[in-house]
């Protein structure tokens, strides 16, 4: 009974542990493109990071870095245009 007790406690013990440990919420991409400092910082995470690829919050923040740069061309692309021809508005 004894023995039984005692591996079941260590069981548990094992169970707590593993629960403990520190993993980041999954964060979406319309996050990473609200809080800019937290994209950064977690893309600088996942270049130390194996199977980064696989990461909910790796894939994420890739993208939003990709939407991002994709408006900042577009919005600099609007800038020349408009220098050049005038606004239209």
């Amino acid at each position: 009974m004894v023995r039984i007790n005692s591996t079941l406690v260590l069981f548990l013990i094992a169970v707590s542990v593993a629960g403990c440990k520190d993993e980041e919420p999954n964060r979406t991409v319309d996050f990473y493109l609200k809080h800019a400092d937290d994209r950064i910082e977690m893309l600088t995470k996942c270049e130390a990071m194996d199977g980064a690829s696989l990461e909910a919050n790796c894939v994420n923040a890739q993208k939003a870095k990709q939407i991002q740069a994709a408006e900042t061309n577009n919005e600099n692309r609007s800038d020349a245009v408009n220098s050049l021809f005038g606004s239209r508005e």
